[in-house]
């Protein structure tokens, strides 16, 4: 689900009646680091943050075009819900700023 102000909630009829919270502050405690060197991420976060080092071999192809290099990728997923990212990059180059959403929380 999704992460904000450090903290995790999932309310997914799969995590019990009433889900769980996770909070990075209480999670750092826990583990004996400092606050700012833990930080929770969502998890299509981490799959957007990845997406830009898959090589092009290993890419596949779902709906044929022409992309354009600097232009923004979309990224679904199933989990506990649908999950999904977008990549942009705002200067054309460097690192892509990551967008993540919930499409939904629905059974399958």
């Amino acid at each position: 689900g999704p992460v904000v102000e450090g903290s995790a909630i999932c309310m997914a009829e799969s995590m019990g009646a009433s889900g769980w919270r996770l909070d990075e502050a209480d999670l750092a405690s826990s583990l004996g680091v400092g606050p700012c060197r833990l930080r929770l991420l969502n998890d299509f976060v981490a799959v957007g943050l990845a997406l830009a080092a898959v090589p092009a071999a290993e890419r596949v192809t779902v709906h044929a075009g022409s992309p354009l290099p600097g232009r923004p990728v979309a990224c679904l997923g199933p989990g506990t819900g649908l999950g999904s990212v977008c990549l942009a990059w705002p200067d054309g180059d460097g690192a892509p700023l990551v967008l993540p959403s919930e499409c939904g929380e629905a059974d399958f």
